[in-house]
């Protein structure tokens, strides 16, 4: 379990939200496909061997991203602080 956690931080940090949001959307209608046509068994199955190791990466996939997307803010405001002070020792 360890080595899929790394292996998922590891290619979490390339993905994008659209890919995290379509990926999701596909297990949700995988689940609903396996349940529906393959019965309850197939469908718990289905849901246990591939859908929840794939709903694993999606949610630490979601918090890299927002990780990164917190830096790049953080990095975006002090960036239009710096210029707002060396705007000021302009005049």
């Amino acid at each position: 379990m360890a080595r899929y956690v790394d292996w998922c931080n590891r290619r979490a940090k390339g993905i994008r939200l659209w890919q995290i949001i379509g990926l999701f959307a596909l297990c949700f209608v995988a689940m609903l496909l396996a349940f529906g046509f393959g019965g309850e068994l197939i469908g718990y199955l289905f849901s246990a061997f591939v859908l929840l190791p794939v709903l694993h990466f999606l949610q630490i996939a979601g918090k890299v991203w927002m990780k990164e997307t917190t830096i790049r803010q953080d990095q975006y405001e002090q960036l239009q602080k710096t210029r707002k002070l060396l705007k000021g020792f302009r005049k």
